[in-house]
């Protein structure tokens, strides 16, 4: 008689060694995106649900209930100087987007990366929409908000860095008016220790990206 009992251990397995691995080691690669403000932005309509407005000290509580896992990172980034540009609900005053600038040399807590600005240059440094004001044009607002902050400021040059999977950031930024520099980290964690490299391109890789976005 034929043994018909069977199990599937191996997906499951599959999986818990793929987190066990990435626990050990895990790769990311961030691509470096320019943008000159002497060519300007396009023009985007005001979002009908969100007031934009800098950061200040007093938004706090508006940061419940989307940005509350945020607080400290604000704070911390409010204490070094780093102006953010965020959309306030009008119905509830609740904050709903934020886009963050750094003018100084610039480490990224999370990837473990250090971006090293030249005169004239600033870092986009963080952007994030909370999911019930992403289909608006509060992210594009926002971001050339800070652009204009910067050029008043004097600044010549705008650099973000996106992860090379993160398709719709990639479309945004570009549709944006961002460009690839030819310039590339390459993060290595090792058993939680961050070690990283800058690398250098030719060409565009991610020029299918320029034109798909239609979202802003």
């Amino acid at each position: 008689m034929a043994d018909t009992h069977t199990t599937a251990p191996l997906p499951l397995a599959a999986k818990v060694l793929k987190k066990i691995l990435r626990k050990i080691y895990m790769r990311r690669t961030l691509i470096l995106l320019a943008h000159d403000l002497a060519d300007g932005h396009r023009t985007i309509k005001a979002s009908s649900r969100m007031d934009a407005r800098r950061f200040a000290a007093t938004d706090f509580p508006a940061c419940e209930p989307h940005f509350s896992h945020e607080v400290e990172a604000l704070r911390d980034f409010l204490a070094h100087g780093y102006p953010g540009f965020c959309g306030f609900s009008r119905n509830n005053g609740e904050m709903g987007a934020m886009v963050w600038y750094a003018d100084t040399t610039f480490t990224d807590r999370f990837y473990g990366c250090t971006v090293d600005l030249a005169e004239g240059e600033v870092f986009q440094m963080a952007g994030e929409v909370a999911e019930p004001y992403r289909n608006s044009p509060i992210t594009a607002n926002l971001m050339f908000m800070g652009w204009d902050y910067w050029i008043a400021q004097g600044k010549q040059r705008v650099l973000t860095l996106i992860q090379d999977d993160n398709a719709p950031s990639m479309k945004f930024a570009m549709s944006g008016g961002f460009r690839e520099s030819g310039i590339a980290y390459v993060i290595h964690r090792i058993l939680g220790m961050r070690v990283y490299r800058k690398v250098h391109y030719s060409g565009e890789r991610f020029s299918h990206h320029k034109k798909q976005n239609r979202h802003t």
